[in-house]
């Protein structure tokens, strides 16, 4: 499997240091490329980002899977970030990405079975909560795990898991391979989707977003 080095891949780099230094927010995007980042430095793993829907819904995702690593097997992501610049990540979020990332389980959408081995809701590390109403970030976990899915939070410095993920009941390996050959046919060396070049192709984006809304 191709992969990139990112250590040698200075737009990576460089906009990795934006969001270790703070110039660019922990929104959904940037939560994305930060999980991608540790998850392809860490491992032999590749990485692409918002998969929704595109040619055959046989490869099709909705809602949109925010990021899958591509390794031995398909793992999904479901990822939630800041809303403007409050730096919180509200109750209403966490729950509603929790019934996304359970939907992410039995899809690509036209297909009766699951393309992903796992998946986990992923926010922010350092994310504020309503001091006031504690109780409900326990309860919420407690909700997670009831379910297959995992909990973790994401920030500059790593990956931290809360909930680990379960197997995924409805997970059929013959879907996983068929996916990846349509993810490696369909999408161009451009594309954020591409599990080999998405990381990159994902910074060229934030790195243009980012610079167009400063000037």
């Amino acid at each position: 499997m191709v992969r990139i080095n990112i250590n040698n891949d200075e737009i990576v780099e460089r906009v990795y240091q934006q969001y270790q230094d703070g110039t660019f927010p922990l929104n959904e995007r940037g939560v994305s490329f930060l999980l991608g980042y540790h998850l392809s430095k860490d491992s032999e793993s590749t990485v692409g980002f918002e998969v929704g829907v595109f040619g055959s819904l046989e490869a099709s995702f909705s809602p949109d899977l925010d990021v899958i690593v591509a390794d031995d097997e398909l793992i999904g992501y479901e990822v939630k970030g800041y809303r403007s610049d409050n730096r919180k990540v509200s109750k209403g979020q966490l729950y509603k990405g929790l019934g996304q990332a359970v939907t992410l389980l039995n899809q690509p959408i036209a297909i009766d079975g699951g393309a992903l081995s796992k998946v986990s809701l992923v926010y922010p590390e350092k994310a504020e909560f309503n001091k006031s109403n504690w109780q409900w970030k326990q309860n919420f976990i407690d909700s997670v795990k009831e379910t297959p899915v995992g909990l973790a939070t994401v920030g500059t410095d790593g990956v931290d898991t809360v909930v680990e993920p379960s197997n995924n009941p409805f997970y059929t390996p013959s879907i996983q391979s068929d996916l990846l050959t349509t993810l490696r046919d369909q999408t161009t060396g451009m594309d954020r989707r591409h599990p080999e070049k998405g990381l990159r192709n994902l910074a060229l984006e934030i790195e243009k977003d980012n610079t167009t809304r400063s000037n």
